[in-house]
């Protein structure tokens, strides 16, 4: 129901960021034409609004994450260099980024029992912020680099926040 009338008919999904606190509100990014977009619906999916136009053909958005604890606080991640951007404005505007991870960023994950605290899969490991992504610590590196060649996602447990999950694909 998401592609189709609202979004390009030839839109590759590649993740969905969803608001916790209002279900009518949700971030799609995926790729047309060669081209990475993020868009957003505040209509439960009936309009969406481009939010970010991506710079050139060469940086996609994979990833995508609202603050549980503050909707107007969004994280998106990009490929190639591993950027990782914040809005403080439902995604209306992007700051420059706060971090390159210098690998593709996979999953962002934003722990709604400590809001401070954001966890991002990339290739070359896994990474944990506990200041909103002002500064970050690599947890693992080695340990999880076999699982990451056909990507992987991030979900913290929804019935304990202290327990953070990794699928890989």
């Amino acid at each position: 129901h998401i592609i189709g009338k609202v979004l390009p008919p030839t839109l590759a999904v590649t993740t969905i960021g969803l608001d916790q606190r209002n279900p009518a509100t949700y971030f799609v990014a995926g790729i047309a034409s060669g081209t990475s977009h993020l868009y957003r619906t505040k209509t439960f999916g009936q309009t969406f609004q481009e939010i970010y136009p991506t710079p050139s053909n060469q940086i996609l958005v994979p990833s995508v994450a609202v603050d549980p604890s503050n909707s107007s606080q969004v994280y998106l991640g990009t490929n190639g260099s591993g950027l990782f951007l914040t809005s403080k404005d439902f995604g209306t505007h992007w700051g420059e980024p706060q971090h390159t991870f210098n690998s593709a960023v996979r999953s962002i994950v934003v722990n709604y029992g400590h809001p401070d605290e954001v966890f991002v899969l990339t290739d070359n490991g896994l990474w944990r912020s506990q200041n909103r992504g002002e500064q970050w610590e690599q947890l693992a590196r080695d340990q999880i680099g076999y699982l990451l060649s056909s990507g992987g996602r991030l979900a913290i447990d929804p019935l304990d926040s202290r327990v953070l999950y990794l699928a890989a694909a």
